[in-house]
């Protein structure tokens, strides 16, 4: 019995309604801009001059109140990069105003409080509170009629309860298009704050802390927005010294430099304990130190003799060997080294 060959998986491939892989965030101006444009105040809405299939005006239309709140939550997803979930679940509790740190604790999905966030990290984090963004939330307690520690900071101005996500997102793209700034999700107000902090040099450990990321691969996309610290220093270096062979002033010569390291680095291996172990190996006291000599003091490797280190040849047909090789010198104090003569002559018997 075979099995189904499975077809190997192929990467799929980009659209023109596909999303774009780049990072999307707005600048600092930009951000300023679509602030402008959310009203600070409840905007009375005239009526429309004619209903469909009734004559005469239509009723007059519900007052906009949800201007001064979104302002606020919209200030408050870019400067602590909480989701949009974390922010309509925040309550008035997790705000605190001595250590100036807003704390995850809850959160609204799917028209349901939550105390469970997408990771371990997610749900038990804080984050910094930005002067300017307690500035804010102070003027917007005073405004608001849910106030009370356990009342949500960005709850409807008329019923107290979570504002529907899908206004705050239609509310807020329409204020980057009153704005003249390209037209971002909500969630991308996140990438603004993250590459931020990382243009200015702010750790990706604590970057991911802030954003809630349990895995520190999903930061790794805001390091391309971090400051190089070396590397443009190292590059322009490299490519500002000079060719080798040539002296540009204050660029070296590569290759001259090149040469005194390799002529240096054999130096260094001259007078390494290795070599100066296998001179002794070699010396004519057989390898053992002298009394009273230094061992560690080079030692010259006297020039070997051809009777010295040739190996005693056999005569042919008659098994003689040749003269045998005079003994090597004895050092004084040592016992008789083993003469030559005791060396075993060639048998071809044995071979």
């Amino acid at each position: 019995m075979t099995g189904i060959p499975c077809a190997r998986a192929r990467p799929r491939r980009r659209r023109d309604g596909d999303t774009s892989p780049d990072l999307q965030f707005l600048t600092v101006p930009e951000l300023e801009a679509v602030l402008r444009g959310i009203p600070d105040k409840v905007v009375e809405r005239a009526p429309a001059r004619t209903r469909r299939g009734r004559p005469g005006h239509a009723p007059p239309p519900p007052p906009d109140v949800l201007g001064p709140v979104l302002r606020v939550l919209i200030l408050a997803a870019a400067i602590t990069g909480l989701r949009q979930s974390e922010l309509l679940g925040l309550r008035w509790r997790d705000v605190d105003w001595t250590a100036q740190r807003i704390r995850v604790r809850n959160t609204f999905v799917g028209g349901e409080h939550s105390a469970e966030g997408k990771s371990d990290l997610s749900r038990r984090r804080s984050v910094p509170m930005a002067t300017r963004l307690a500035a804010e939330l102070d003027r917007w307690s005073k405004r608001t009629l849910y106030n009370t520690e356990d009342d949500l900071v960005f709850a409807h101005p008329h019923t107290g309860r979570p504002i529907d996500r899908s206004k705050v997102t239609r509310r807020f793209q329409e204020a980057c298009r009153i704005a003249g700034v390209r037209v971002i999700r909500f969630h991308d107000l996140r990438h603004t704050f993250a590459t931020r902090l990382a243009a200015h040099g702010e750790p990706l450990r604590t970057i991911q802390e802030y954003l809630g990321h349990a895995d520190a691969k999903t930061t790794q996309i805001y390091s391309h927005y971090a400051p190089s610290a070396h590397e443009v220093q190292r590059v322009d270096a490299a490519f500002t010294t000079g060719e080798p062979g040539t002296n540009t002033g204050s660029g070296a010569n590569l290759g001259s430099n090149l040469r005194e390291t390799e002529e240096n680095s054999e130096a260094e291996c001259l007078q390494s304990p290795i070599t100066r172990s296998r001179e002794e190996w070699f010396s004519p006291a057989g390898g053992r130190a002298v009394a009273g000599s230094n061992p560690v003091s080079p030692i010259k490797t006297p020039v070997a003799t051809e009777g010295d280190w040739k190996r005693p040849e056999t005569t042919a047909n008659t098994g003689d060997t040749g003269p045998p090789a005079p003994p090597s010198p004895t050092p004084a104090g040592h016992p008789e080294t083993r003469p030559s003569s005791h060396i075993a002559s060639h048998d071809p018997a044995r071979d």
